[in-house]
């Protein structure tokens, strides 16, 4: 069995020495959800939307839609609240 990397001299990379995504200059993040009234789990840029607006990880999100269903009302009251953690 062939390496793909090793036959294209794809040199390896240390992730540890990577910049965090502090911002979005490229315009990576989508500028509005699918529905703005309803965060659809399933679609990874309503998630990465959502927790950016809430400011809260994409699994706290996660964990808050499990709870409380998908209504964006409902889950920010929720997040607001602290009415969800991962514990």
């Amino acid at each position: 069995m062939s390496d793909p990397i090793r036959d294209n001299n794809i040199a390896p990379i240390n992730i540890d020495h990577l910049k965090p995504l502090e911002s979005d200059p490229e315009g990576a993040l989508p500028k509005h959800p699918h529905n703005p009234e309803h965060i659809n789990p399933k679609i990874a840029s309503d998630i990465r939307y959502w927790a950016d607006q809430f400011h809260v990880s994409g699994q706290l999100l996660h964990e808050a839609i499990r709870v409380h269903g998908t209504s964006v009302e409902k889950v920010q009251a929720a997040l607001a609240n602290h009415e969800v953690s991962l514990t």
